[in-house]
């Protein structure tokens, strides 16, 4: 039995699948064009001749649509999907919202405030950022120096550094912080954390 006109466009539809990966979001609006075009494709090579109006005319209008539709929602998920929509083309956040409890900035894209939700060393204000996005990123504000107690703090200028990109909870995020304070002309370390777990790192 002859196969139906259709066969040759699952054909094509299977090989732009295998393609799909390298669409980016730009090419997905020629989609339906580029099915179409595969489809008129095939049906000229069944005939022998070359593509002309009057093969257009006996593809059918419900081969092209369903296949264009197809194609479109598998674009869709492919690029909604890829390493660039995941995290590439989108700012890292600072590790996940829950990791401190009572904290604030976590979870967030430049947070302006990171606050541990424990003793004031652990909150730094008034944040500026400086090379968000790449490896590593420092930040400076203001915090609370620490004493030889919490009462024996004192305010003054402190720097949060960033580092170890990677995955938290799903998103692309900074692993890792550290709290800088600076007393007299040198900065000092306050502490480091793992800002996906919450976890104090020594």
């Amino acid at each position: 039995m002859p196969s139906s006109s259709s066969d040759g466009v699952d054909h094509r539809f299977q090989q732009v699948q295998r393609w799909m990966p390298r669409l980016t979001v730009a090419q997905i609006a020629g989609l339906p064009r580029v099915v179409t075009e595969l489809a008129i494709t095939s049906q000229a090579s069944r005939s022998g001749r070359a593509a002309r109006p009057r093969a257009q005319q006996r593809l059918t209008r419900r081969n092209v649509q369903t296949s264009s539709r197809s194609l479109a929602r598998l674009a869709i998920v492919f690029v909604l999907n890829s390493p660039a929509a995941l995290g590439r083309s989108t700012s890292p956040v600072l590790g996940w919202n829950h990791a401190f409890q009572n904290g604030a900035g976590f979870g967030t894209a430049k947070p302006r405030t990171v606050y541990l939700g424990g003793d004031p060393t652990g909150e730094v204000t008034s944040i500026t950022w400086h090379h968000w996005g790449a490896k590593r990123a420092v930040g400076f504000g203001r915090g609370s120096c620490p004493g030889q107690s919490v009462a024996a703090g004192h305010p003054c200028s402190a720097a949060l550094h960033v580092s170890e990109l990677g995955t938290c909870h799903g998103r692309r995020a900074y692993l890792e912080i550290a709290f800088y304070f600076k007393t007299g002309p040198t900065w000092i370390l306050g502490s480091k954390w793992n800002a996906c777990t919450g976890h104090y790192q020594p």
